[in-house]
């Protein structure tokens, strides 16, 4: 079951998480 949309979700899912990851956790030397 190689679902073509869970294959590129899979591809893509670092590009998705990096810029999540600075929304939801923002680095410490941004001022608050």
């Amino acid at each position: 079951m190689s679902n073509p949309l869970l294959s590129l979700l899979d591809i893509d899912y670092p590009l998705i998480q990096a810029p999540m990851a600075g929304v939801l956790h923002p680095p410490r030397w941004l001022p608050r």
